[in-house]
């Protein structure tokens, strides 16, 4: 697709030097860590956060955690790269692959089952990354943090003031 928001994913846990994520991976939903990302320097990334409430964060973190081990949806990307061409010319279709998990798809099922009320009645397998990203702003997340390409971080301690859970 092209999409230059190809990953998102869910923080679940933090330690004092370790950011640990539920993301989809190659194969399937897995759990990462978020310093792979700030100390790779091919890596362009942006961490979103919302005034959410305990309950709230704790079924984010229980939904994300529920789809671990979820096998990778490649043939969503056939569906979603189509769509993605249709939405070019005007023509809007819904995702016909839904079978598996794409990476957008464990943090926005995660925000709509928190009861996020921007996300109430959307459907997880509906959309792709780019338009994940389009609904971040409107639904009250704020842009904490932006590493650009070619820029490395040791630690997560050396994004000053960024809150990351």
């Amino acid at each position: 697709m092209g999409s230059q928001w190809s990953h998102s994913f869910v923080v679940i846990d933090q330690s004092h030097d370790t950011t640990y994520l539920c993301e989809t991976t190659d194969l399937e939903v897995s759990i990462g860590r978020l310093e792979a990302y700030i100390q790779d320097p091919n890596t362009t990334l942006e961490l979103w956060a919302c005034d959410l409430t305990d309950d709230q964060r704790m079924t984010m973190r229980k939904i994300a955690l529920q789809k671990y081990g979820t096998v990778y949806g490649y043939f969503q990307l056939l569906s979603l790269g189509i769509r993605r061409l249709l939405m070019r010319i005007g023509i809007r279709i819904p995702n016909f692959i839904q079978e598996g998990y794409v990476c957008d798809q464990v943090p926005l099922d995660s925000c709509i089952k928190a009861g996020i009320p921007y996300f109430n009645g959307k459907n997880a397998k509906a959309y792709d990354t780019q338009e994940f990203y389009e609904m971040m702003q409107p639904s009250g997340f704020v842009r904490t943090f932006r590493k650009e390409k070619g820029t490395v971080y040791d630690s997560i301690a050396d994004v000053s003031g960024n809150p990351v859970l």
